[in-house]
C-alpha cells in the first residue's frame, strides 16, 4: 500500500539533511519502495540492498528537489532505476522466488491442532502463490513489470505511475495492459497442470 502524501515541513527538513526528518521519511517510504523493489529483483534478501542504496542515493540527492508533491515521484524513479541496475548486473538463468512472508504468531488462545494446521495449510498456499506470481512477473519485461507493480500491485493511479517512468498516462496502461497478458497467460499455464 501506498504511504498518504509527504508532508510538507517534514520534507523541508530532510531537505535541509535533518538527521530526524531522513529518518522519519525512511519509515514512511521503507515498505513500499522495499515491496516494489522486491518484485522487480524478485529476490527479497537482495532488496534490501538495492533498498539502502536508493536511500543512500535520495539522502545524497533530496536537496535537488523543490517540490515536495513530486517527492514519490522521484522516489520511485530511483528505486526502478536501481532495481533495473540490479537486474542487469545480477541475472540469473532461473528465476528465484520470494522467501515465504514471516507469518504472525499465534494468540495464545489460538494454539488448537486445528488452527495450526490450516494456518500451515494457508502459509504453505500463500507461498505458492507468491512464488507463482513472482514466476510470472519476471518473464515480463522490465518497463512493464516496473508500470504494473507500481499501478496494480503498489496501487498508484496512472497519473502517478506515468510520472515515475516518465511517459504517459497511455503509455502506463498499454504497459499494464502487456504485463496483465503475459502474468495471466504464464497463470494460466499452471492451472492447466492441476
Amino acid at each position: 500500500m501506498k504511504p498518504t502524501a509527504l508532508d510538507a515541513a517534514l520534507f523541508e527538513r530532510a531537505r535541509a539533511q535533518e538527521p530526524a526528518a531522513f529518518r522519519k521519511l525512511f519509515e514512511l517510504y521503507k515498505t513500499p519502495v522495499y515491496n516494489f523493489v522486491a518484485r522487480m529483483i524478485g529476490r527479497r534478501e537482495d532488496a534490501e540492498d538495492v533498498v539502502q542504496e536508493v536511500f543512500v542515493k535520495l539522502y545524497h540527492k533530496l536537496g535537488t528537489l523543490r517540490e515536495p508533491k513530486y517527492f514519490t515521484t522521484w522516489l520511485f524513479s530511483i528505486a526502478k532505476n536501481e532495481a533495473i541496475n540490479y537486474t542487469r548486473k545480477h541475472r540469473r538463468k532461473q528465476v528465484q522466488s520470494l522467501e515465504a512472508s514471516v507469518s504472525a504468531p499465534f494468540e495464545a488462545n489460538d494454539s488448537s491442532a486445528e488452527k495450526i494446521a490450516y494456518d500451515a495449510e494457508q502459509s504453505v498456499t500463500d507461498r505458492e502463490m507468491d512464488e507463482l506470481l513472482q514466476g510470472a512477473l519476471a518473464t515480463v519485461p522490465e518497463v512493464n513489470r516496473a508500470a504494473f507493480i507500481l499501478g496494480v500491485l503498489e496501487e498508484y493511479s496512472y497519473k502517478e505511475v506515468a510520472e515515475m517512468l516518465g511517459c504517459t498516462e497511455n503509455n502506463v496502461k498499454s504497459r499494464v495492459f502487456r504485463a496483465r497478458a503475459v502474468i495471466s497467460a504464464q497463470l494460466r499455464s499452471y492451472v492447466k497442470l492441476i
